[in-house]
């Protein structure tokens, strides 16, 4: 699929930040439910140090590499270009391969990478059902048969788009008498 470069600049964007949000969601508090365990750490086995800015998005156009920046303190996401800077933050390089981009903010240069989503298990089947809400009773619905048209004769077919064009004239004529109506009550009124 082919997309211009405006779709691009919307959609991409429109789709990374939704994504960006909801991989963002919840990153206040250690007390979430849908968070890992405190005591599991991070896939290598450390404890994860937050950082003050993430990378939440790229977007790769025919103008050029923007990636998208997420302030943690600020709550806030900007779109910045490869080699420019924005509120203080300049992206120095990004590696498509490896979603890793480059940043420097306030002196510091930092190497961001694109969050990985991870999915943790809640154990057997059964754990989950504790979670079920009641069973409601079943529901039998008896599906009506197709409606049947009535078959109409070719010259009653004719009668009928005939008709509907009449309406459709009527309509456009009485459309235009009310504009001239108008149009005259303007002019009558300009002229008092």
């Amino acid at each position: 699929m082919v997309m211009s470069s405006l779709t691009r600049r919307l959609v991409l964007p429109a789709l990374l930040l939704a994504g960006s949000a909801a991989m963002s969601f919840g990153d206040g508090g250690d007390d979430s439910p849908f968070l890992p365990a405190a005591n599991s750490g991070s896939a290598a086995g450390g404890s994860r140090t937050p950082q003050a800015f993430e990378l939440a998005g790229a977007s790769i156009t025919s103008h050029g590499t923007e990636v998208c920046i997420y302030d943690v303190q600020a709550k806030r996401s900007r779109w910045i270009s490869v080699g420019s800077t924005s509120d203080q933050i300049q992206v120095v390089s990004y590696n498509p391969e490896k979603d890793q981009v480059v940043i420097r903010a306030n002196g510091v240069q930092t190497s961001l990478e694109l969050r990985k989503t991870t999915v943790e298990s809640l154990g057997p089947v059964g754990q989950a059902a504790a979670f079920a809400m009641p069973s409601a009773p079943a529901l039998t619905v008896n599906p009506s048969p197709p409606a049947v048209l009535p078959f109409k004769s070719p010259e009653v077919a004719k009668q009928e788009r005939e008709a509907r064009m009449l309406v459709s004239d009527l309509l456009e004529i009485g459309i235009q008498q009310r504009k001239a109506y108008e149009e005259a009550a303007r002019k009558a009124a300009a002229n008092k």
